[in-house]
């Protein structure tokens, strides 16, 4: 886990915690094809240049823990074992996980949403992305499945 401080105006406002899980675990073998595709810069370029000499107003969008908006889905299961410091966490707030501990006190969770570091997140996140912008009517362009348009 990782915890960073946010301050608005030089004081403290509260803390953020992200969690993280150790991909380097997973059996690679389970996820054959865990890539995702990533945008090619011809492309950036070419839209740039399209957004120029059309007079196109751009946006830049950052999705917020964009990867935890992904399910990992049915069929798939993701098991993931907390350290003792945070199953200690866990045991304390939540009273209904103890059954769910292990002998070593390390407590076992199943993920429903993807996390950084899982080995499939960018794949997830990119079928979750893409899947509504098609259902908001845009077509992915045949030479670059990063790139949707209304066309």
């Amino acid at each position: 886990m990782f915890l960073k401080e946010k301050y608005e105006d030089g004081n403290f406002v509260k803390m953020k915690a992200r969690l993280v899980a150790d991909g380097w675990m997973q059996d690679r073998l389970v996820y054959p094809d865990h890539s995702s595709p990533t945008v090619k810069t011809k492309s950036v370029m070419t839209c740039l240049k399209l957004a120029a000499v059309k007079g196109w107003s751009l946006t830049k969008i950052d999705i917020t823990s964009a990867y935890l908006c992904a399910d990992i889905g049915r069929d798939d299961e993701v098991f993931m074992i907390l350290d003792r410091t945070m199953s200690n966490l866990c045991k304390g707030w939540l009273l209904e996980v103890k059954e769910y501990f292990r002998e070593d006190g390390k407590l076992v969770v199943k993920l429903d949403k993807a996390l950084y570091s899982l080995i499939q997140s960018a794949k997830l996140w990119y079928q979750e992305l893409s899947g509504f912008l098609l259902s908001k009517g845009l077509k992915v362009c045949p030479s670059d499945p990063c790139v949707f348009s209304r066309g």
